[in-house]
């Protein structure tokens, strides 16, 4: 399917669901698309390439974005409540006024360096996605944001 196809079919998300069961193998291709301020309300977009994709003002809640290639897409006040990025690639990715939280279903995010290498945020943004962590009653993330030091 072509990116405009694939476009066309996620303005009905239940639709674009559908599909995307009946046809699992398929891959998505998004890359470059732009969806700002698009209702992404539970998508699956789990694998899809959305490489450089405009998600600006996008409403994510509850979607599926399981390994999916962000790297480099603007997700600018997004909402990622209750979002599963388990494995999602977000290097580069500018998730300045995102919000990130929830998680208390099914959400995962997967914190492994290399998945926010280059990602935009600032110390405010970082402290909540850490505090939304540190909610869940099993365990603990104990972090501290130091400036990086100008001294060898």
């Amino acid at each position: 399917m072509q990116k405009d196809q694939w476009l066309e079919l996620l303005r009905d998300v239940a639709a674009f669901n559908d599909y995307r069961k009946a046809n699992p193998k398929e891959a998505v291709d998004l890359a470059g698309a732009d969806l700002t301020g698009a209702q992404l309300v539970h998508a699956n977009l789990g694998d899809a390439d959305l490489q450089a994709a405009t998600l600006a003002n996008a409403n994510l809640y509850k979607a599926n974005l399981n390994g999916a290639n962000l790297r480099g897409a603007n997700l600018q006040g997004a909402d990622l409540n209750d979002t599963t990025l388990h494995r999602a690639e977000l290097a580069g990715a500018d998730l300045r006024g995102a919000k990130v939280g929830g998680l208390v279903g099914d959400g995962r995010i997967c914190l492994h360096p290399s998945c926010f290498e280059g990602v935009t945020y600032d110390k405010a943004h970082l402290e909540a996605v850490l505090d939304v962590l540190n909610r869940n009653s099993l365990w603990q993330i104990r972090y501290e944001l130091v400036p990086k030091s100008t001294t060898a």
